[in-house]
């Protein structure tokens, strides 16, 4: 049942429909994965001053070095995680219809899909954890109301301040 109302909420309400998951922070942690899987370079070489407008701060996340070298300025730790999701929405993307650029929609869909499939491995974890100090009906209560939490959280972004 929670994984149902998860996955419906982040349908309907899900960034991706209005083009808005790989944007502003998420660009730089998720640009190593175009940037080594797609333009096979993570050094950014393919960046010039005629195309710097094209990818600066909309593809990529990047600064330039002293000697005009570009650098994600981003860690990558985020990008493992990303990885999977990147990959699959890799390989059905050409199939599907999507351009294979790193960017498009279905992207964007596996990225927000990325964020749920953790959310749910961390819900069983904290469950694994609560079982071993709390009898069945204290966790499902904690999880119900952590779960809520989340939801809201995520329909309502400013809800936390």
């Amino acid at each position: 049942m929670a994984c149902l109302t998860i996955i419906q909420v982040h349908l309907n309400l899900a960034r991706y429909k209005f083009d808005n998951v790989i944007k502003w922070d998420v660009i730089g942690y998720y640009s190593y994965l175009p940037a080594t899987f797609i333009e096979k370079d993570v050094t950014l070489s393919f960046i010039t001053p005629e195309n710097k407008i094209k990818y600066n701060g909309i593809k990529y996340g990047y600064v330039e070095d002293s000697k005009g070298n570009h650098i994600i300025k981003y860690s990558m730790g985020m990008s493992v995680l990303y990885a999977p999701f990147f990959f699959v929405a890799h390989v059905l993307a050409s199939p599907l219809g999507f351009e294979a650029d790193g960017y498009s929609a279905i992207y964007e869909f596996f990225i927000e899909f990325s964020g749920l499939f953790y959310l749910l491995i961390g819900l069983w974890y904290f469950r694994k954890l609560l079982l071993q100090f709390y009898d069945e009906k204290v966790t499902a209560i904690t999880l119900g109301l952590v779960f809520f939490e989340l939801i809201y959280c995520t329909t309502q972004p400013w809800s936390l301040l």
